[in-house]
């Protein structure tokens, strides 16, 4: 599927020279600070301004505060019939940045469901990460679900991937420009950055001490080889925030997967892509008997296939 813009896709964010500069000076003088700057940079999100479309689908919606700890975030609610579909955003992200598809889900009879994760939107936050992201996930299913469908973009899919493999059910996983590999994420991040091997050794050490030493149990690439759920993976070739070879990584290791790939996109504008979120109602309304399922039918087939790939 092609785009045919002539805009080139760009980053969705370009690190400040003063980084690369100050990282490669703190280097020569003092490694531990140069990591301590890295890890700040690594774990807070930007805060970038909500276009006015977006704000006015945050009005249209039902707003409650949830909290992971004490840390707060909003989930929005639109739709008060039909089967449940949530949508997590990625890192520096927003919840409202899937109206396009939010549109579609309403007007298929869909309710549709999004998070400003925690350290973001309305209360944004110096730290914040994947854990926080995934314990938002089943924070939301404990108030809200079980949802028929969890949707993800970029962090995002990764934090829906290890929901599911925690406990919250669902029938459908669509995943869209998400990461496959932790360290890669950390490559990619230390390359814009411009720090060291050696720093970036630190940081995957520093990592290790946050998530454990098996970190790796955390990527996509890990988690979808225990996924017995359907799943849809979009990803566009000139992505320049996570390269689609991560796509093909997760394609691979995802049986039963089907892999959406566009072209001229990026990261962010395949989320208001009409012939993608078209793509991916077409996906969510195939086996449109699942959606008829009740809570507790939705529950007890998770539990089933759960037992079955645990005993593998």
């Amino acid at each position: 599927m092609k785009n045919h813009s002539q805009a080139k896709p760009v980053p969705s964010f370009k690190v400040p020279k003063w980084i690369p500069i100050t990282i490669r000076m703190l280097e020569k003088f003092s490694p531990n600070l140069a990591l301590k700057l890295a890890l700040k940079i690594f774990f807070r999100p930007i805060p970038f301004n909500t276009p006015p479309v977006e704000r006015k689908w945050q009005h249209k919606a039902l707003q409650k505060t949830l909290y992971v700890g004490n840390m707060p975030f909003t989930v929005y609610r639109w739709g008060k019939k039909g089967p449940k579909v949530l949508l997590v955003h990625g890192w520096s992200g927003r919840g409202t940045q899937f109206y396009k598809l939010i549109k579609k889900l309403l007007k298929q009879g869909y309710q549709a469901f999004a998070v400003d994760a925690p350290g973001h939107g309305r209360y944004p936050a110096k730290k914040t990460d994947l854990l926080k992201f995934i314990q938002a996930v089943e924070t939301v299913h404990s108030e809200y679900g079980p949802f028929y469908a969890l949707v993800g973009h970029s962090l995002g899919g990764v934090a829906i991937s290890n929901a599911i493999m925690r406990g919250v059910p669902a029938q459908k996983l669509v995943v869209i420009g998400s990461p496959a590999l932790i360290s890669n994420t950390v490559k990619d991040f230390c390359v814009r950055i411009g720090v060291s091997k050696k720093i970036e050794d630190a940081l995957m050490k520093k990592l290790k001490e946050i998530y454990g030493d098996n970190i790796q149990q955390y990527s996509l690439a890990e988690v979808v080889t225990k996924l017995s759920i359907p799943g849809l993976i979009v990803h566009d070739t000139d992505d320049e925030d996570v390269n689609y070879s991560e796509a093909q990584i997760v394609h691979q290791n995802w049986p039963g997967s089907r892999l959406l790939t566009t072209s001229g996109l990026g990261h962010r504008k395949v989320l208001r892509d009409k012939h993608v979120n078209k793509k991916i109602i077409r996906f969510l309304e195939k086996d449109i008997h699942l959606r008829s399922m009740t809570n507790e039918q939705i529950q007890q087939l998770f539990i089933k296939n759960k037992k079955k790939f645990d005993n593998q």
